[in-house]
């Protein structure tokens, strides 16, 4: 994942709520999942176990995220089970397990949960963040985005 993909989640992460974040959190896992068949072929078997333990950790964090009281997520925590597993096998064998199936399951949950996310009308759970304006300027093939740190002198964390 290169550093500018790293900073778009970085800004999504920093405006979203509760279920942006899952959204979030899906789509870093079938980007990941995407680029471990890259890394395979290209870095090896050792590098794409490292990047695969990373991609297990990304699934420990989305399944933690789930609120186990209501019976859809049941369902749901039963699938990123599986999802899990098969990450974990593919960390183990040091090879691809079923990655093309992880990453079409991920994108259809990705979907539901996209809908969902786009209904909910909650607060954003970071709160003291600065607002970000895309668009004011461009140059050639890209799109800047500043943020006016004047009219938030306190953001950030408070001791």
């Amino acid at each position: 994942m290169t550093k500018e993909r790293i900073n778009e989640y970085v800004l999504r992460v920093s405006q979203a709520n509760t279920s942006q974040l899952h959204v979030i959190l899906q789509d870093i896992i079938i980007e990941r999942l995407q680029e471990s068949l890259t890394i395979y072929e290209d870095a090896g078997r050792e590098a794409y176990a490292a990047y695969m333990k990373k991609t297990q950790q990304f699934m420990q964090e989305l399944m933690a995220g789930l609120n186990i009281g209501s019976a859809v997520a049941k369902e749901v925590l039963s699938i990123y089970l599986y999802v899990n597993e098969k990450i974990i096998a593919s960390y183990i064998q040091r090879q691809p397990v079923n990655t093309e199936q992880l990453i079409s399951i991920m994108q259809r949950l990705r979907a539901s949960f996209g809908t969902v996310s786009e209904q909910d009308s909650e607060e954003p759970i970071m709160k003291n963040t600065q607002q970000v304006y895309a668009g004011l300027t461009y140059g050639k093939g890209y799109l800047n985005e500043s943020c006016d740190l004047s009219q938030m002198p306190n953001r950030g964390l408070k001791a």
